[in-house]
């Protein structure tokens, strides 16, 4: 059986166009398995990014919610399960040589409320109001809202701390979150893009 050839331009020109991935399956007749495949393949020929790719494969991840087993427990009620739940789901710890936009993303798609504080090695700490799969306000340094939050993007080391949920002083992110994270690695991507390049051009003058 022959394969099928798949344009990698057309592929990335209906990323770019807003085709979301069941729409990707159906034209291009893939199971997940095969669009996971494809999305590897773009990432590889640099095509795609890390974070698009990130943010592609949350959006179609289903979360399977404990309380939705509770008729396995004859007698309990949803909020008791949830509790339980709560209850046993209750971990802190240390987690090295995480990309900070990846664990925004995966933050967001969990639905948290939580105030993260994120302490570069080389920047003015930045604070990220997380409310419910949301970005509704963030601050560093000087800068605030989006500025702020594209300047996170731009942290390589660091630290994070969660820390419990206020309410911000002011709401200055409207954005949506999955646009947010798009155009936080298209900054990055495009500044490590620019220090490749200078890096190149030194190496050719020495």
């Amino acid at each position: 059986m022959d394969k099928r050839e798949i344009s990698a331009r057309e592929v990335v020109a209906d990323l770019r166009a807003g085709v979301d991935d069941v729409g990707l399956m159906n034209k291009y007749k893939l199971t997940p398995r095969g669009l996971d495949s494809l999305f590897g393949k773009l990432l590889t020929a640099g095509l795609i990014s890390r974070t698009d790719w990130a943010v592609r494969k949350a959006g179609r991840e289903e979360t399977v919610d404990l309380v939705e087993l509770d008729t396995a427990f004859p007698g309990q009620d949803r909020a008791s399960v949830s509790q339980r739940r709560t209850k046993r789901c209750s971990f802190t710890g240390k987690v090295e040589a995480v990309d900070i936009l990846e664990y925004v993303q995966w933050m967001l798609v969990d639905g948290k409320r939580t105030v993260l504080d994120v302490i570069p090695v080389d920047d003015a700490p930045c604070k990220l109001f997380l409310d419910r799969g949301r970005v509704v306000h963030a601050v560093a340094g000087e800068d605030r809202g989006e500025k702020a939050f594209y300047r996170l993007a731009r942290f390589t080391s660091g630290e994070f701390v969660h820390l419990p949920w206020t309410d911000p002083e002011e709401v200055t992110i409207e954005q949506d979150a999955t646009s947010l994270l798009f155009e936080a690695a298209r900054r990055r991507d495009e500044a490590d893009l620019g220090l490749s390049l200078i890096a190149t051009g030194a190496r050719k003058a020495g």
